[in-house]
């Protein structure tokens, strides 16, 4: 397993190795707090697949191992809010932590996409 870990993160994939995501919402309230943000950027890390399938109204679709092919869709401002989020919460927290290594410094991880829509339409009232 420690050649493995070694081996992942010689390779910058150490992130992908880890069972829960590291930053999440820890509430509803958190989350559309987060959301409420004037310029918050919805990035949806799931498969383009999935994001046809349904996603959250204004979201940027970026499948989270392709974050570091794609800087030209993430804002250049790194104070900008992101929320991440995908199906379940594991690939937004690695993509999370992705944009942290970017610079990113605020960042969310909103965890499963239905409840950030729900979340988002809360904050549009």
């Amino acid at each position: 397993m420690a050649y493995l870990w070694r081996l992942s993160a010689s390779r910058g994939l150490a992130p992908a190795c880890r069972n829960t995501p590291a930053h999440s919402h820890s509430s509803m309230a958190d989350l559309k707090s987060f959301l409420a943000k004037s310029n918050c950027v919805l990035l949806d890390v799931r498969g383009r697949d999935e994001f046809a399938d349904g996603h959250a109204p204004g979201s940027v679709n970026v499948p989270h191992t392709e974050i570091h092919d794609n800087l030209d869709k993430l804002p250049s401002n790194k104070a900008t809010p992101i929320c991440c989020y995908c199906a379940h919460g594991r690939r937004g927290g690695i993509a999370e932590d992705a944009l942290k290594q970017l610079g990113y410094t605020q960042t969310l991880n909103g965890q499963k996409w239905h409840e950030v829509a729900a979340a988002l339409e809360e904050v549009k009232k």
